[in-house]
C-alpha cells in the first residue's frame, strides 16, 4: 500500500518542476492525480503520460486558475472523474525580479493573481468539496521569500507572505472539519523557472554559482526533494500537522 492509496490529488502548475515531480511521486504512492497547467499544455500532458506508463492514473486539465470559473471547473472535473478530492496542492506560481519603483501595475496584478488570488480561488472550491466528503488536505507552495527578503523581489515576497498567512488562517478555521492546511517553503530549487532566470542574467555561469553558494549546503535543491517534503505534508504521516510551514531550503533561513 502506498502512502496515498485510494486518494485523489489535484496539482496546479503540474507541468514541470516541483509540480510534475510531485504528480509522479503522488501517483507512485497510489494517488489518482489531476495535473493542471495553463500555457505548458504539452508539458502537462507529458506528465500524465509518464504517470500512466508507470501504471498510475492521471488526467490533464488546462485552466487559468486566476479565473473563478476555471478554478471551480478543475475541482468539479476532478471530482467528476475520480469521485472525490482528498488533496489540493496549489503549486502554480509566477516570479518577478524588479525593485518596487520599477514594478508596473500589470506586474503586480500578474504576480499577486497567480501566487495569491489563484490559491484563494481554488482553495474555496476544494474546501467546499472537502466539507461535503468529511475532510482533506490543502498544501500550497510558498517560498522562503515569505520569511526573508531577497534583492529585487518585493511583490513576489508579498505574494508569498500572503499565501503563508492565508494557509495558517485556513488551518485554524477548518481544523474541526478534518481539513489540514500547510505550506511548503522551498529555497533555491533547480527547476525550469530557475534555469530561465539564470539564463537571463548577464553572466549565467556566475549566477548559477551564486545560487549554489547562497545555501549552506552549497547546492540548489531538486524538485524531487521538494516532492518528498510535499508527500509528507499531504499524507497521513503528518496527521497532527496543520497550520505550519516546512522549509526545504538547504539551511538558507537558518542563518
Amino acid at each position: 500500500m502506498g502512502k496515498l492509496e485510494g486518494k485523489t490529488a489535484l496539482i496546479t502548475g503540474g507541468a514541470s518542476g516541483i509540480g510534475s515531480a510531485s504528480g509522479l511521486l503522488f501517483a507512485q504512492e497510489g494517488a489518482r492525480v489531476a495535473i493542471v497547467a495553463d500555457k505548458n499544455i504539452e508539458g502537462g500532458k507529458d506528465v500524465v503520460r509518464r504517470i500512466v506508463e508507470l501504471g498510475g492514473t492521471a488526467i490533464f486539465l488546462q485552466a487559468d486558475v486566476t479565473v473563478p470559473t476555471e478554478a471551480k471547473r478543475i475541482v468539479d472535473e476532478t471530482v467528476r472523474e475520480f469521485g472525490r478530492l482528498d488533496i489540493l496542492f496549489n503549486n502554480a506560481g509566477a516570479t518577478l525580479t524588479k525593485r518596487l519603483h520599477e514594478t508596473t501595475l500589470d506586474d503586480f496584478d500578474k504576480v499577486i493573481g497567480v501566487n495569491l488570488k489563484a490559491v484563494f480561488l481554488v482553495s474555496i472550491f476544494a474546501v467546499e468539496q472537502m466539507l461535503r466528503q468529511g475532510g482533506g488536505v490543502i498544501l500550497t507552495n510558498a517560498s522562503k521569500a515569505a520569511l526573508v527578503a531577497s534583492d529585487c523581489s518585493p511583490v513576489y515576497a508579498a505574494s508569498k507572505g500572503g499565501v503563508l498567512q492565508l494557509m495558517q488562517a485556513m488551518a485554524v478555521d477548518y481544523a474541526k472539519d478534518n481539513i489540514r492546511v500547510n505550506s511548503l517553503l522551498p529555497g533555491i530549487i533547480d527547476t525550469p523557472m530557475t534555469d530561465l532566470w539564470i539564463a537571463n542574467q548577464p553572466d549565467p555561469g556566475q549566477a548559477r554559482r551564486q545560487c549554489e553558494q547562497a545555501q549552506p549546503m552549497k547546492r540548489m535543491g531538486t524538485s524531487e526533494e521538494c516532492a518528498r517534503a510535499a508527500l509528507f505534508l499531504v499524507s497521513d504521516d503528518s496527521k497532527f500537522v496543520t497550520g505550519t510551514h516546512l522549509l526545504v531550503d538547504g539551511g538558507f533561513c537558518a542563518r
